[in-house]
């Protein structure tokens, strides 16, 4: 039987010892008390889920990863895996005081003692305590989060349950935010897609708002690939592959203001995509907090949290589908626009 001592329960967040009653996951490997398994009824490593991953092979790239960074004199965050130099005092990525010993007390953030040098509690940085209101140096106790730590007013637990799918993934960012007044991170999908990225994650006013731009932000390059006179159109004619007549049209784009729109709104495009990927996942906590607190007033309880957020595949579909009619539509207007006096 494999040694699970040392690794950590991820529903209780308690390390296994001797004599604990351990069950894995049919599908991806990974361990849990029995009692936290039978409570929660399913395994909630989900990024594992998602990625077809096995435990063990996950476990066994990070100590890689740890011998490898030993080697080459970085120092690994214990909580959130980043790499940092090795005169580090701090985590560059998560704050987390890199001198911390693993084995002490679990603490609450928002209640940080800042001990008996007078050091200020909470995010300190007074006094020789850093910014969590620990000593700078020395073997102190490390601050960890639980279910139940505080972040703006809603738990831990309560926000990890309104994500749903990625949970490690945005609680890392969720406490970036909440506890080191942070608000840029990177998400590759809304940067790449953000109308289709925040109608899957139930953003539906900044989904909106990105459908419309977006759409007005590529309608001339549209215009441009189905002119008659474009190059597109020419190169699709020569591969025997002709654009349905429908769509052309006959627009001028060889215009100075033809070209001064274009250039505005390709540039706009990367600029207006830029942004979503910088703030996607600020504004996605904003609106975790705001459904969260809103659910609590009304005391729907944890399954209306879990409702209210996720995601939305089929939303998600819909919203591309309705994209490409309304591109599709334009184009046909574009088309007949003489015809209906535009």
């Amino acid at each position: 039987m494999a040694d699970y001592r040392g690794k950590k329960c991820l529903i209780c967040d308690k390390e296994f010892v001797d004599g604990d009653d351990i069950v894995v996951c049919p599908e991806c490997g990974t361990p849990y008390h029995r009692a936290c398994y039978l409570e929660k009824g399913e395994c909630v490593n989900h990024e594992l889920h998602e990625t077809g991953g096995s435990w063990q092979k996950q476990q066994e790239k990070i100590e890689e990863e740890m011998r490898s960074n030993d080697q080459s004199g970085e120092r690994r965050c214990p909580r959130c895996g980043a790499s940092n130099p090795s005169n580090a005092l701090f985590c560059s990525y998560c704050g987390l005081p890199m001198g911390v010993s693993q084995q002490g007390a679990q603490q609450s953030f928002n209640n940080n003692a800042a001990g008996a040098a007078g050091g200020q509690p909470g995010f300190g940085g007074y006094n020789g305590y850093g910014p969590m209101g620990d000593p700078m140096f020395g073997n102190v106790a490390a601050v960890r989060f639980t279910p139940d730590s505080d972040l703006d007013g809603n738990t831990l637990g309560e926000y990890a349950n309104y994500v749903g799918t990625s949970r490690s993934y945005f609680m890392t960012q969720f406490i970036r935010f909440a506890k080191f007044a942070k608000k840029a991170s990177f998400s590759f999908a809304a940067f790449l897609f953000p109308e289709f990225y925040f109608f899957y994650r139930k953003m539906y006013k900044e989904a909106i708002l990105s459908f419309l731009a977006m759409i007005l932000l590529l309608l001339p390059s549209m215009v441009y690939m189905f002119n008659d006179g474009g190059e597109y159109a020419k190169m699709m004619s020569e591969a025997g592959m002709g654009l349905p007549s429908v769509l052309m049209n006959d627009i001028n784009i060889k215009t100075h203001w033809f070209n001064a729109v274009y250039n505005i709104c390709y540039f706009g495009t990367w600029i207006f995509q830029a942004v979503c990927g910088i703030f996607a996942n600020f504004w996605y906590y904003k609106k975790a907090k705001k459904d969260i607190g809103r659910i609590k007033s009304e005391n729907l309880g944890s399954d209306e949290i879990a409702r209210r957020g996720g995601t939305s595949m089929g939303v998600m579909i819909l919203s591309f589908a309705l994209y490409m009619a309304v591109t599709i539509g334009m184009m046909v207007l574009i088309h007949y626009r003489a015809q209906l006096g535009l």
